[in-house]
């Protein structure tokens, strides 16, 4: 309903400011680079990104240093899949203002898309040195180190992120825990939320808005908690695992049974690469491929977690 409002709302604006230009005349070249710029964001609010393009551009046409109007018109590009024309309005806005870690992290991202490696690195790198707890910075090169198998930089990343907010996040997760001993899950959940906005890395915050969402039967929600949490730490294993049961056994809103079933298949892999001697991943794909009526993966997967089980119990012996 929110973004319908939003829609409207910019679609009204774009009518009223046409109605001005085309009343306007020549005058049109008397309006200042903000009106331009001002008119494409509230077009590109309502989605109505062709329209919202053409008066971004005249935004920077009047003014060359609006590195605004640049950022916004690579976020069109990507939205409609154009990823390289995306990287050089960003790669033009970062020209004009350097000191973003969020565009940053853009530009990484996309390189990152491209195979250029390297350079979404130097990207990545140079977004935590603007700000050396930027939630999406330390994200990226966690999942940059991940992918590279580096796991000790990629924890050292996280670290940096978590060590530099626990203290913020602190009292919201003590009076988060007080509302659950009381029974009120949801305004447990809203400290939690409190936590997580004062320190992104707080992994126990998103874990404990996963619990209660579970508990009350909100799985969509419980879904979006762990999804959260491992895009700020994509090496999370249990995130992973717990993803991977859910969209086996819980009705996800808005999800079909076949989405719901390949989402849970890629989390229990990720799981099993990331932690290949732990075989809690294997009996839940067991479980998934019993329930669809592949018996041979199912054995097979069964067969692989009491290996692994078995291996287990012999090393703590």
């Amino acid at each position: 309903m929110r973004k319908l409002s939003i829609i409207y709302f910019a679609i009204f604006f774009s009518a009223y400011f046409f109605t001005i230009d085309s009343h306007a005349g020549e005058r049109l070249a008397d309006h200042p680079w903000d009106y331009y710029y001002e008119k494409g964001r509230l077009q590109f609010r309502g989605e109505i990104y062709g329209e919202a393009s053409i008066n971004l551009e005249k935004a920077l046409r009047k003014n060359p240093e609006a590195w605004e109007a640049a950022e916004l018109l690579g976020d069109i590009h990507v939205i409609m899949n154009r990823r390289m024309k995306a990287l050089e309005w960003y790669r033009l806005s970062l020209k004009i203002k350097e000191d973003r870690p969020d565009l940053h992290c853009k530009v990484g991202e996309l390189y990152e898309f491209h195979a250029e490696r390297e350079l979404a690195l130097k990207h990545f790198m140079r977004a935590v040195e603007i700000d050396p707890v930027h939630v999406r910075g330390n994200s990226d090169l966690v999942r940059y180190y991940v992918r590279q198998g580096k796991r000790e930089l990629a924890r050292e990343y996280f670290l940096r992120s978590y060590n530099a907010g626990k203290n913020r996040a602190a009292p919201f997760m003590k009076t988060a825990r007080e509302e659950e001993k009381k029974g009120d899950l949801v305004a447990a959940n809203s400290f939690y939320e409190k936590a997580i906005e004062a320190a992104p890395a707080t992994i126990e915050a998103y874990m404990g808005v996963y619990e209660n969402n579970r508990t009350m039967g909100k799985f969509g929600a419980a879904v979006g908690a762990l999804e959260r949490l491992i895009f700020v730490k994509p090496d999370e294993t249990m995130a992973h695992i717990r993803l991977g049961h859910l969209f086996l056994t819980s009705t996800i809103p808005g999800k079909k049974k076949k989405y719901c079933l390949d989402r849970a298949a890629a989390h229990l892999e990720t799981a099993r690469e990331l932690d290949p001697l732990n075989p809690h991943p294997c009996f839940i794909l067991s479980d998934l491929y019993r329930s669809i009526g592949d018996d041979l993966a199912a054995e097979k997967y069964h067969r692989m977690a009491l290996e692994l089980e078995n291996r287990k119990e012999s090393a703590e012996k």
